[in-house]
């Protein structure tokens, strides 16, 4: 999935490129206005009706409970950072999916459904990707991956509970990203070598 969206972003600055070039694309302003309180709003542009390669639309997004598209949509984190954490996010809910709750308000009957033992092969596979992300990322940056991205919430909060600024949390968590992003083959390993430059 993170390779499809990788091979997407190419594709979309491509277009991009052409659009400037072409003036017959026409870009649609579909934002909302008025949006209910406690949205955080990230604007994004998206194809028109049936893929259409000449029409585009501007859309509002929430971002609330995304850490991932608020800090690029805010361009604090690359292209490949992005993708690598959500890559990693995919890895994770597959390791660590959830089992279905039993349903109280049915009757109990025997037979009712087929008992599996959980561990599937995409879960094996996600788990052995995951614990090789881990090792990569020591215990630390692990847990800092886990705590933003696996729970959603926003480098501030992670910060406040670890008593450290967000400045460096921020800076740490792009270092997991870039980690991430050589691991899975979204960025050259040139880009572990280059320093991290404060904001």
């Amino acid at each position: 999935m993170a390779r499809k969206q990788l091979d997407a972003f190419i594709r979309h600055k491509a277009e991009k490129k052409n659009r400037r070039r072409d003036p017959d694309v026409k870009v649609f302003d579909k934002r909302a206005l008025g949006n209910p309180q406690g949205v955080v709003e990230g604007v994004e542009e998206i194809r028109g009706p049936m893929d259409s390669h000449k029409e585009r639309s501007l859309v509002v997004r929430n971002l609330r409970g995304d850490t991932l598209a608020y800090l690029r949509d805010r361009r604090q984190i690359g292209e490949h950072q992005y993708i690598a954490g959500r890559h990693w996010q995919e890895v994770y809910e597959a390791a660590c999916g959830t089992v279905p709750a039993m349903d109280t308000t049915k009757e109990p009957v025997d037979g009712g459904g087929i008992a599996t033992d959980g561990l599937t092969d995409k879960r094996k596979r996600a788990t052995k990707e995951l614990l090789a992300a881990d090792v990569l990322l020591k215990p630390e940056g692990a847990y800092l991956m886990r705590h933003v991205a696996g729970s959603g919430i926003t480098l501030a909060q992670a910060a406040e509970a670890r008593g450290i600024c967000t400045k460096t949390m921020g800076q740490k968590f792009r270092k997991c990203l870039d980690i991430l992003a050589v691991e899975f083959g979204y960025a050259d390993r040139k880009i572990l070598t280059i320093p991290v430059n404060p904001l």
